[in-house]
């Protein structure tokens, strides 16, 4: 087993989808504030990548994701969404372009590139938002490459600080 990031680009936004008190949609955060994907997020993406493909379905069931997404929480902005001509809703969104980076453990019989293949077609498809999967959030795949845990703590991704391009 290996240690993989992925680091993506957003050709959609990432609308929130949690309701606070002002009314306004927030983005997950954890306990300490980091944004955070959901593993069953990233595994109904891959399952339906695998499907696409024809291949991988074993070898995406044993994928595990980290919780954190590795983006800089100062590039988030606020949106509004219209429903109509006259009312709106505001989402905190990850902005078009934004390049986050998603850390997994990559099971034994998916590598790399196998992992980036499977991406580009969940990015191109379904996308990752918490609001409306496939309407918004949709991305490129930038690389897969080696998670290094020390890097984090040089650039700040560990504490959802910094972004990575």
């Amino acid at each position: 087993m290996h240690e993989a990031i992925a680091k993506i680009r957003f050709t959609l936004p990432v609308l929130g989808n949690t309701k606070d008190a002002s009314g306004r949609f927030l983005l997950p955060r954890d306990a300490d504030g980091r944004l955070i994907f959901l593993p069953s997020w990233h595994q109904a993406n891959l399952r339906m990548a695998s499907r696409a493909l024809g291949r991988f379905r074993r070898e995406v069931e044993k994928l595990r994701w980290d919780l954190p997404v590795r983006c800089d929480v100062a590039s988030l902005r606020w949106q509004k969404r219209y429903v109509d001509e006259f009312r709106y809703a505001t989402h905190e969104t990850i902005p078009v372009g934004t390049t986050v980076g998603l850390v997994c453990l990559l099971p034994r019989g998916l590598d790399f590139a196998q992992l980036a293949e499977l991406l580009v077609v969940a990015g191109k498809y379904r996308g990752l938002s918490p609001f409306h999967p496939g309407e918004y959030g949709l991305f490129t795949v930038q690389e897969v490459t080696h998670y290094v845990p020390e890097f984090d703590d040089v650039v700040g991704l560990a504490t959802g600080n910094a972004l990575t391009k």
